[in-house]
């Protein structure tokens, strides 16, 4: 997993939260995606503090994912592992 991307939804708290902390824990780079700054913030804060791994920080509604994911093709590139509410999505496959 060390140097991989990956792009967590729901990452503020509960079990998205978790999911980007196990991932940073292997080494992943974690975008995290929540509809709370303040929150987002603190989780970006703690991440950083445990593992050095890349951490990118997004408020905003993911409602609809492919619109997210056409609108920021920063965020997901090849090779990315994509979680969504803690549920693992790796090109498709849903884990």
């Amino acid at each position: 997993m060390r140097g991989r991307t990956a792009l967590v939804t729901g990452a503020s708290k509960g079990i998205g939260l978790a999911s980007a902390e196990v991932l940073a824990e292997e080494g992943c780079n974690v975008n995290l995606v929540a509809r709370t700054a303040a929150d987002l913030e603190r989780a970006r804060e703690g991440i950083l503090a445990r593992w050095n791994v890349g951490v990118r920080v997004r408020a905003r509604e993911v409602a609809d994912m492919v619109a997210f994911l056409a609108s920021d093709r920063s965020a997901c590139t090849s090779g990315t592992i994509v979680t969504i509410d803690g549920g693992l999505v790796n090109r498709g496959a849903v884990f």
